[in-house]
């Protein structure tokens, strides 16, 4: 008897079988088919052969809708022109640096329109990685091979031209900290500064690195100069001889290292007497404002005088009193436009003022001008409590109003720490009672301290003097945090954790706290403790 052998399985269908599947597909998509249409909205089609409408009334009809277009456009650049704040600044909306401080009313009018992008940029600058925008980047290519245009996707200039600046600051502190011989050669030829690594978190670091550079320029070009013909490394070299000759060798450089410092000095400033440990809200509001007229005068008269101050220092190192010459991006003109409106074109220098000054001061005020605003909240609700003065010359019905805003800004699912009503009577009584020498609201609080017949009062001055001025002492909690936690105390616990950080953000009452003492207490509460710690 012959072996019997398996039946063969093949590898591919039979002739039918495919046929019945691809009836089965014919069928599917047949079915399928016309399935969006409700979803589109056709427009009505008319057919050549049967159309019965006069050719002047649809000529009618085409001029009437360029009309309306014409109208359309000149509305949208009127729109354009009228595109001013609550202070009555001119702000261009599509402009992606100042869309964070747009108001509501911009953002909707941005919406409506949507971006607008400058389509002469090809390849933008590269950063430190090398890496740079292209043009590509507008449109996104999906598995499928479909292209998708990314629609808010908007290259800005201005922001480049800020991160190239502070880029080269931080070249030239690199090529030195680097080698130990580098920075010998710095410390030969630089006598007083030194520059600072910059910080993302320390601004202050940002004002001494600047200040290094432009108060002893003349030193930092021959420590390059020095580095660029003793050092064995080749691309040190190239670097070293780039940074002394284009870089602190350009005048734009010179006046950008100039207007940087005049900016940051002044923040620095600032920002250092906001975190005082007894700062208030009015005094914050006060050095906001002095601050914010400052950015006003210097838009004004800072690129002038910066101007005259960087050709002085420019004549001294023998610098081309020039900006450097950059290629004209000329606009297409559209279909519509007229031939004769001429171009307006900047010279190098008030592309610069327009570019760059005028954008940094801006910014400058636009944010001063944020954070005032969240004073002048915080000052509408306890405005009538910071200062004795403020107190005592309200009358009885602004004093009443007051309360009954102040019980309304801290109450909560129908309940408050204070009753508006009680807190009236309470002021009334502690205006008379208060000196006639203006006071601030720590010296209410501690005469308040001294009395038990003014609770509610009590209450509103310990709300008003926690609210932070400044988030400094937030950030320095969590600087110690994370000194505290390395990854060699990576699994300690919470409350040595909360122990130690305590310890060591209260340092200056660590140190005034007698150790003998707390020892005999801790071991004064137990017999066994008292024998062990003698």
């Amino acid at each position: 008897m012959p072996p019997k052998f398996p039946p063969k399985i093949r590898k591919f269908d039979f002739g039918c079988e495919k046929r019945k599947k691809k009836k089965i597909l014919d069928e599917l998509t047949q079915s399928q088919s016309g399935a969006l249409d409700k979803f589109i909205i056709k427009e009505p089609q008319i057919s050549v052969e049967n159309q019965n409408v006069d050719v002047e009334t649809i000529e009618n009809m085409e001029e009437n809708a360029n009309v309306n277009a014409n109208l359309d456009v000149e509305n949208v650049d009127a729109e354009n022109v009228d595109n001013t704040n609550d202070n009555g600044e001119d702000i261009n909306i599509f402009d992606s640096s100042v869309w964070d401080s747009l108001e509501s009313r911009m953002i909707d009018l941005l919406a409506i329109k949507g971006p607008k992008r400058d389509l002469s940029m090809v390849k933008g600058p590269k950063d430190k990685s090398s890496r740079h925008f292209t043009n590509n980047l507008y449109t996104r290519v999906l598995p499928n091979g479909e292209k998708c245009d990314r629609d808010w996707l908007v290259y800005s200039k201005k922001l480049d031209i800020l991160k190239i600046f502070f880029g080269v600051v931080q070249r030239i502190y690199t090529i030195f900290a680097n080698s130990t011989k580098r920075w010998q050669i710095l410390k030969d030829n630089v006598k007083w500064l030194t520059p600072k690594s910059l910080s993302s978190t320390r601004w202050e670091s940002h004002v001494d690195s600047v200040k290094a550079i432009k108060t002893q320029i003349s030193d930092f070009r021959e420590a390059l100069l020095e580095v660029s013909e003793k050092d064995l490394d080749s691309k040190i070299r190239s670097e070293a001889k780039s940074l002394a000759t284009n870089e602190l060798g350009d005048f734009e450089f010179l006046m950008s290292i100039i207007i940087w410092f005049d900016i940051l000095s002044v923040i620095n400033v600032v920002s250092k007497l906001l975190q005082s440990r007894d700062m208030v809200i009015d005094v914050a509001m006060e050095k906001i404002k002095r601050l914010i007229s400052f950015f006003k005068k210097y838009r004004e008269t800072g690129f002038k005088n910066a101007l005259n101050y960087a050709t002085k220092i420019a004549l001294e190192l023998n610098i081309d009193l020039v900006f450097p010459q950059r290629r004209i991006i000329r606009r297409k003109r559209q279909f519509d436009e007229s031939l004769n409106t001429p171009q307006t074109e900047l010279s190098e220098e008030e592309s610069f003022r327009v570019d760059y000054f005028l954008y940094l001061v801006d910014q400058a005020i636009v944010s001063l001008n944020k954070r005032f605003e969240q004073y002048q909240q915080y000052e509408s609700v306890f405005g009538f409590l910071i200062t004795s003065q403020n107190l005592q010359s309200l009358d009885n019905a602004t004093l009443e109003s007051c309360c009954s805003h102040f019980e309304k800004a801290l109450k909560h699912n129908e309940q408050c720490d204070i009753d508006g009503k009680e807190l009236c009577v309470e002021l009334k009584f502690l205006r008379d009672m208060l000196p006639i020498v203006n006071i601030g609201p720590i010296d209410i609080l501690r005469y308040l301290k001294g009395m038990d017949f003014f609770p509610n009062t009590l209450i509103a001055y310990r709300i008003l003097l926690t609210i932070p001025v400044i988030v400094a002492s937030a950030e320095r909690s969590f600087s110690k945090l994370k000194l505290l936690k390395s990854y060699l105390r990576s699994t300690i616990l919470l409350e040595r954790l909360n122990g130690l950080a305590l310890i060591a953000i209260e340092n200056d009452l660590l140190e005034n706290i007698q150790y003998e003492d707390l020892i005999e207490e801790f071991a004064s509460k137990n017999a066994r403790r008292e024998t062990f710690f003698k």
